[in-house]
C-alpha cells in the first residue's frame, strides 16, 4: 500500500467530438473563401492524478489491486481568426473542458519473478467537477484618440462556466464504467507504472452522445508496506 502521483494524457473520442472537428473544418474552409486566415482543432488534455493504492496478494504472485485517486480528464478546443484587410484583427480562443473524477479500479495483478507486474480489470469513475474555462486574446489596431496614430490593443478575457451551460443542455454523466490495463515495476519502495484507461460516455456534446475519454497514465508510487511471500 502507499500513495501514488502521476500525469494523465487524455484524448476524447466519439460522435460529438467528430461533430466539433467537422464544424471547425467547415469554418476554416468558409473563411478561406473570404480570404481570411483561420485555424483550430481539438486537442488532448494533460492533467494530474493522485491518490492511494492497495495490493492484496492472496497468492504469492497474484493480487487483488485497487486504488482511489483523483483524476483530471476532458479535452481542449482551440480556434484562431486573423483579418488583415484594413485594420489588423486577431483573436485566439482556447476552451478547456475539465472533467475531473475519483477513479476506483478493481483489478487483478500478476507479479513476475523479474519484478514486472501486469494488471487489468474494471474501472469505476465518479464525477467530482465539470468546469469549462474559456480564455480569449484579442489583438487589434485602432486610432488613438489623442495622437491620431494607429495603435495596437491587446485584450484578454477569461470565464469559468458549468458544462451544462456551455457544451450541452444536459449535465455530464456522474458515474462511468470502463476498464484499465497496466504494467508496473518496483525498485526498492518506488513503483513506476504505465496504465491505459477507457471510460464509457461522459455525456452529450451539442445533443450528440457516445463521447469517451481515453487516458494514458504515468504514475509513481511509494510502497509503505511490501508484500510478504508465503512459506511452503
Amino acid at each position: 500500500m502507499g500513495p501514488i502521483l502521476g500525469i494523465n494524457y487524455v484524448t476524447a473520442t466519439g460522435d460529438g467530438m467528430d461533430a466539433i472537428k467537422q464544424q471547425i473544418k467547415d469554418d476554416i474552409e468558409y473563411y478561406a473563401t473570404l480570404g481570411v486566415s483561420s485555424s483550430g482543432g481539438v486537442y488532448a488534455r494533460t492533467g494530474l492524478n493522485a491518490g492511494l493504492f492497495l495490493d492484496y496478494y492472496f497468492i504469492d504472485n497474484i493480487a487483488f489491486s485497487t486504488n482511489f485517486s483523483y483524476s483530471q480528464k476532458g479535452y481542449v478546443v482551440k480556434k484562431s481568426f486573423k483579418l488583415t484587410t484594413g485594420y489588423d484583427y486577431k483573436i485566439e480562443e482556447e476552451m478547456k473542458v475539465n472533467l475531473n473524477y475519483l477513479d476506483f479500479p478493481l483489478l487483478l495483478k500478476y507479479h513476475f519473478k523479474n519484478g514486472v507486474e501486469l494488471s487489468g480489470g474494471l474501472l469505476l469513475s465518479f464525477l467530482v467537477s465539470d468546469k469549462v474555462i474559456t480564455e480569449a486574446t484579442e489583438i487589434y489596431e485602432t486610432i488613438d484618440s489623442v495622437s491620431g496614430n494607429i495603435v495596437t490593443v491587446t485584450e484578454h478575457t477569461s470565464k469559468k462556466e458549468e458544462y451544462g451551460d456551455v457544451i450541452d443542455t444536459k449535465e455530464p454523466i456522474e458515474v462511468l464504467t470502463g476498464f484499465q490495463i497496466g504494467i508496473s515495476y518496483t525498485i526498492k519502495r518506488l513503483n513506476f507504472s504505465l496504465k491505459f484507461n477507457k471510460n464509457s460516455s461522459f455525456g452529450d456534446i451539442q445533443n450528440i452522445g457516445n463521447n469517451k475519454n481515453i487516458t494514458l497514465q504515468f504514475q509513481l508510487g511509494y510502497v509503505f508496506k511490501k508484500r510478504q511471500k508465503t512459506k511452503n
